[in-house]
């Protein structure tokens, strides 16, 4: 069973980077940005093994009230189709600074839509509207 941590060495911050690079929508992100990103995270999370690496994480941005939106779920490609990508999402949102949120929102593209509406996630009529600084 995984060890859930909220705060990092600096060896996890170097795993939580290799996670992060692996992945389309935050390849390009340095260590000093998994820092950064972390650091202004309201919630971090992140999942060791039984040798103490990382292999899962999230992190979440939240009023603690009304809204909490869920980034950066990654586990790693060793640990995928275990469980352990569900146990990180309900270790989440079961958190003291998610549990009481009227909403937890994400995004993610359809091909993986599945794994969170099985979760009671919905599909809503919302659309993401983005303006990417140039």
């Amino acid at each position: 069973m995984e060890r859930w941590l909220e705060s990092f060495t600096e060896e996890q911050f170097v795993e939580i980077h290799r996670l992060m690079i692996n992945e389309w929508w935050c390849h390009s992100r340095s260590l000093a940005d998994v820092r950064a990103v972390i650091a202004g995270s309201d919630l971090s999370v992140a999942a060791l093994d039984e040798e103490g690496r990382v292999n899962a994480f999230a992190r979440v941005l939240t009023d603690g009230i009304f809204k909490a939106v869920l980034f950066d779920v990654i586990v790693r490609p060793d640990s995928r189709d275990t469980g352990l990508g569900k146990r990180l999402v309900d270790h989440v949102l079961l958190h003291p600074a998610v549990a009481h949120v009227a909403a937890v929102e994400l995004y993610c593209p359809d091909r993986i839509s599945g794994f969170y509406t099985s979760m009671g996630f919905d599909v809503s009529e919302s659309r993401l509207h983005r303006r990417v600084r140039s």
